[in-house]
């Protein structure tokens, strides 16, 4: 695989705005993504610092929030005009200046009740559910842009996946290759061919426990008292189901070549030969710079 990855700081200005914004319209990110008809990952990339919305989006942002009161009053306009400022200054995108005359014509439109405000939000089903079934739980994975030049990767996924029905497959390389970013586009394609797709980020070394404990939380909530890994694979069994566990390079000792895994960590190790060598209709999608044993 080859690709890179581009690394900024993290502009938390725009983000503050727009958390504050929300907060006074007494609103949860997922009545603001449902609205605004993008995902609630979106947003928390806006609010987080890491992503910032264009310039039809901010207009979005400012016409959804007009209405409920998210501005101080008498200063709708220079708040309103500082959020698109702060928008433009913290993305890379070209500069544009704030848009006065749409503005005023906002402003002169009249602003709807509470009720009609709230059916605005509720009568619009999230992108997941209006879709397919499947009941997904990125955790934390990133978002993507388009994906070019990974067709191929994308074929050999689908290949094992789908149609081979691998039980584990590893997406191996260097860091900063795009391994993440292929991960995420395979898991969005494939989706709707799986009851359960769950993505979990491996980067802090999680426990194998807090793990379990996640995993079957989704997987099953009633049966998640005594997390264990034959109940994993019970529930492997017994749904579809797409587990992604990323940056699995963690689990190993560090300037080891051998795929040692670090301390307290060997159970990782049992639970994928047992992922790999157990009848079920499920797959484990690993991420890793270490092959892992």
């Amino acid at each position: 695989m080859t690709g890179h990855r581009l690394y900024k700081v993290t502009d938390y200005r725009f983000g503050q705005m727009a958390v504050g914004l929300r907060e006074r319209a007494g609103l949860t990110q997922k009545e603001v993504a449902n609205a605004l008809h993008v995902s609630r990952r979106t947003i928390q990339h806006w609010e987080g610092g890491t992503a910032f919305p264009g310039v039809a989006h901010v207009k979005d942002l400012i016409a959804f929030y007009l209405p409920y009161g998210a501005f101080s009053s008498g200063r709708e306009y220079e708040e309103a005009r500082d959020l698109w400022e702060q928008a433009d200054e913290s993305s890379t995108r070209h500069k544009t200046a704030f848009d006065e005359s749409w503005f005023e014509n906002l402003l002169r439109q009249p602003l709807p009740g509470r009720s009609d405000k709230q059916k605005t939000i509720h009568i619009i089903p999230a992108y997941e559910e209006s879709i397919s079934p499947t009941r997904i739980d990125w955790g934390d994975a990133p978002d993507t842009v388009d994906v070019y030049g990974r067709e191929g990767e994308l074929a050999d996924l689908t290949q094992w996946v789908l149609k081979e029905h691998c039980h584990l497959v590893a997406i191996l390389g260097i860091g900063g290759i795009g391994k993440t970013t292929l991960a995420v586009k395979f898991a969005q394609v494939a989706a709707s061919q799986f009851d359960f797709v769950i993505w979990r980020s491996l980067r802090n070394a999680p426990p194998l426990h807090d793990l379990l404990v996640e995993c079957l939380q989704t997987l099953s909530p009633a049966a998640n008292t005594h997390p264990s890994i034959p109940l994993l694979l019970e529930l492997l069994q017994e749904h579809r189901c797409l587990l992604i566990l990323d940056n699995a390079e963690t689990l190993h000792q560090s300037g080891s070549l051998s795929g040692d895994y670090r301390a307290g960590y060997e159970e990782y190790q049992t639970l994928f030969q047992q992922v790999a060598q157990t009848r079920h209709q499920s797959c484990l999608l690993l991420t890793s710079r270490e092959i892992p044993t």
